[in-house]
């Protein structure tokens, strides 16, 4: 009888532990807390003046431990993505070979898709589904910024500020961003000179890669 009271216990626990919720430790200090692949499109009028948004698809995030893809890792098949809102473009006086312009301000949402689909020609794909459209489960808001660019490569680092988040279920488990990243990640985007086909009313896509880095809380020690 007793072997059947430790047996059921036992098993409670492992039940118990099957379901319950994973708690998302913070990343370190300045440590790379996820790493992604995304897009740029731009446009860009006669006097120079342009506008743009970025959007993409996160190839790993720290502190989510089941699979970020459902199926081969690709844009289609991507859980997480993001999107930016829409961005002004202001040109400034070149440093040599080096192009410059400054980004205006705005947010950066972070969104769940059960059923990925991302198509690079639909910017929309990125930014909800049928079942869950424009509905981020992470919003973040940025300050102003610089992008530069060489005849090689274009750079773009911003910090992004978590404004609020909702907690999601991905395998039976539940996360929140408020947990894996509670005051904000810098961003560092590299992005290529070289263009992929355009969409209407932004002609002009520029592939790009990069990383977030974990952004610590005033006084939080360094790990």
């Amino acid at each position: 009888m007793k072997e059947h009271q430790i047996l059921a216990l036992a098993l409670a626990m492992v039940l118990m532990g099957w379901f319950a919720p994973v708690q998302a430790d913070p990343a370190p200090a300045s440590a790379v807390s996820c790493h992604f692949s995304g897009r740029a499109y731009q446009t860009f009028g006669a006097d120079g003046q342009g506008a743009g948004e970025v959007a993409g698809y996160f190839t790993d995030i720290d502190g989510i431990s089941d699979p970020l893809f459902n199926g081969p890792p690709s844009e289609k098949t991507a859980f997480f993505t993001f999107r930016s809102n829409q961005f002004a473009l202001t040109p400034l006086a070149e440093n040599g070979s080096i192009a410059l312009y400054r980004v205006s301000p705005g947010t950066f949402n972070i969104y769940f898709n059960p059923h990925p689909n991302g198509d690079w020609s639909n910017p929309d794909t990125f930014s909800g589904d049928s079942s869950f459209p424009g509905n981020p489960i992470a919003h973040f808001m940025r300050h102003e910024s610089l992008f530069y660019r060489t005849e090689a490569l274009g750079r773009h680092d911003v910090t992004e500020y978590l404004v609020s988040s909702k907690p999601f279920i991905l395998n039976g488990h539940k996360y929140d961003f408020k947990a894996i990243a509670p005051i904000a990640v810098a961003l560092n985007e590299t992005v290529s000179n070289t263009p992929a086909s355009g969409v209407t009313g932004l002609p002009i896509v520029l592939p790009l890669a990069g990383n977030c880095l974990a952004v610590a809380s005033e006084g939080e020690e360094q790990r």
